[in-house]
């Protein structure tokens, strides 16, 4: 039986109620038969997403891991500010929906002692304009295109638009621009500021968009009428942008989030990813999100 909830949460205080929480392990080394012996009872994880086509990619990992006895429990979040915090308060087991540098920034203003512990993909820029404009060329002087209010998903969104010639960057300012650092912007061309949930609902109002892989799904919209994505356009991929599973660090090492994240990346989720997703697979055999994320944080203390 499919315990997916189709949730839309948008207010701070998340009520929900948890069939029990996972077990920790001392030992980074177990193997996937030792972990499925471990599990003897049904455990229900709770796992905070963001938008309906990631639950979508997470119900379909939850009916393959129900023979290791292992239940999702998929919430469904209507922004990117409550999984976090529903995550630190232990109203969730784990969340997926963010990249490294959103989680170090908001590890680093909170002290919440979050942590990744699995890549699972990379979410391509794309732009989108409202009716009558189908190409860059076609995008009029004057146009108003929104993008996000949040500094680390604008950095991208500004970078897509130095590259189609929208916008002039200052120099050296590397994966990581703000809008302060908007040199000049073209033919009166003007950026409105949202929050990231917001943009797709605003196209229409506003003359384009840039969205995330996970809005473009929410929105119904079709990547490949997209004018412009960044992996298409040959955007270098920066491993401070890949997203991941969380957990609180003091359960980072558990034997059921290990088989979850291990079940998560699988050709199995790489096919449903394509159906339903934007997002492009990004885990490898070596890499290490956790060492990624430490490095940044402490690259991001060292500037206070």
């Amino acid at each position: 039986m499919s315990l997916f909830k189709g949730l839309l949460i948008t207010a701070a205080t998340l009520l929900l109620t948890a069939c029990g929480q996972p077990s920790e392990t001392t030992s980074e080394n177990k193997t996937t038969a030792e972990t499925e012996e471990a599990i003897e009872e049904p455990t229900t994880v709770r796992i905070g997403v963001v938008g309906e086509g990631d639950g979508d990619v997470w119900q379909d990992i939850e009916r393959r891991l129900e023979d290791d006895g292992i239940e999702l429990e998929i919430v469904v979040f209507g922004d990117y500010h409550q999984p976090n915090k529903a995550l630190a308060a232990g109203d969730l087991e784990l969340n997926a929906f963010q990249h490294t540098a959103f989680l170090a920034e908001y590890v680093r203003d909170t002290g919440d002692d979050i942590v990744p512990i699995g890549y699972t993909g990379y979410s391509p820029v794309y732009l989108y304009g409202k009716d009558g404009i189908d190409s860059i060329e076609d995008i009029p002087a004057g146009s108003r295109i929104g993008i996000p209010n949040t500094v680390t998903n604008a950095e991208r969104s500004l970078l897509a638009l130095e590259d189609v010639g929208i916008i002039t960057l200052a120099p050296d300012v590397g994966f990581t621009p703000t809008i302060d650092d908007v040199l000049e912007v073209h033919n009166d061309i003007e950026l409105v500021e949202l929050d990231p949930s917001q943009l797709y609902r605003s196209l229409g109002d506003l003359d384009l968009v840039t969205l995330s892989s996970g809005a473009v799904m929410d929105a119904g919209l079709d990547p490949a009428d997209a004018l412009y994505n960044d992996v298409e356009a040959g955007a270098e991929i920066n491993d401070t942008k890949k997203n991941f599973i969380a957990a609180r660090r003091e359960d980072k090492d558990s034997e059921i989030f290990a088989r979850i994240v291990e079940e998560y990346q699988t050709e199995e989720t790489t096919a449903i990813l394509k159906k339903v997703s934007a997002s492009l697979p990004i885990w490898t055999e070596n890499d290490d999100p956790l060492a990624d994320f430490e490095a940044l944080l402490e690259e991001l203390n060292a500037q206070e």
